[in-house]
């Protein structure tokens, strides 16, 4: 049975800060380790050390806007979980600036390649974390499911503490900015994926009425 993990630290030091994950996670036997930080934390020192405190793992993670963890939504530190065995990961971070839709197909057949086998709709799973400023979200993710059919897909996008300035992602102590990370995950166990959000339906209707479609930037209501 795959063990799951999680944990959260708001240590200053980054190599503190790795120390506690490492101490919380365990290194030895975790698969995947996937950690959300806040954007105050430097982004790449922080991407290697949590490689080198999990050499046998494959580690990505992104900057935030708030965490959410053991201790709930917080903000201004870390959280992170691992899985181990029978769940195996691959990863590879994606330059969006230069990005095409037809890229898809190399990004799938290198995750299939890492894996060593093809990939299943009933057996794998994508997760991307991806550049929030870089507005290739949707571009992405459609082309992962043109040319992975029915691999079902999780993921969300990168922040800077609503700053709106710089998003980081990593993959294996390797962070960039104007990326994306695709993870491609084999949980070993039965999964779903699910979808959880607090918003409320109102009687009220809101019309887009100007927006730059282009930059997914909305002007008017």
């Amino acid at each position: 049975m795959t063990a799951i993990r999680v944990c959260a630290t708001h240590e200053d030091d980054p190599a503190l800060a790795a120390d506690a994950l490492a101490n919380a996670l365990g290194p030895d036997d975790a698969s995947l380790v996937v950690f959300f930080s806040s954007f105050r934390y430097p982004f790449q020192a922080l991407a290697a050390l949590v490689a080198e405190r999990f050499p046998g793992a494959v580690t990505v993670g992104c900057t935030t806007a708030g965490e959410i963890g053991p201790d709930g939504c917080t903000v201004g530190g870390i959280s992170a979980v691992s899985l181990s065995a029978p769940c195996v990961a691959r990863a590879t971070v994606v330059d969006l600036e230069q990005f095409h839709f037809e890229d898809g197909e190399s990004i799938v057949q290198d995750l299939s390649k890492q894996l060593g086998r093809d990939i299943s709709p009933g057996e794998h799973v994508f997760i991307t974390l991806t550049d929030g400023l870089s507005g290739m979200e949707e571009i992405l993710i459609a082309s992962l499911g043109t040319y992975a059919p029915g691999v079902r897909l999780v993921g969300g996008s990168a922040a800077d503490d609503w700053q709106f300035k710089e998003t980081w992602v990593a993959a294996d102590g390797v962070a960039k900015t104007g990326a994306a990370v695709v993870l491609l995950l084999q949980p070993g166990v039965p999964f779903h994926t699910f979808h959880l959000h607090h918003f409320e339906p109102t009687q009220t209707r809101v019309v887009v009425t100007g927006a730059d479609a282009q930059k997914r930037l909305v002007h008017e209501l």
